[in-house]
């Protein structure tokens, strides 16, 4: 990933991420989706932040 410094990468991503998804199978899955956003989230902030990129969500 060259040529990012300076990049930021925002997120969209809601509560669910960290409060479960219990109930119904969607609400499981729907938790489950932001959790990989915040996963990647923090994959970015912390592979390519030292080389300039941000990331939040």
């Amino acid at each position: 990933m060259r040529g990012l410094s300076g990049r930021t990468f925002v997120n969209t991503s809601s509560g669910a991420a960290v409060s479960g998804g219990s109930g119904d199978q969607l609400r499981t899955a729907y938790a489950a989706s932001k959790s990989a956003v915040h996963a990647l989230t923090r994959h970015i902030a912390g592979n390519w932040g030292r080389q300039g990129c941000a990331a939040t969500a």
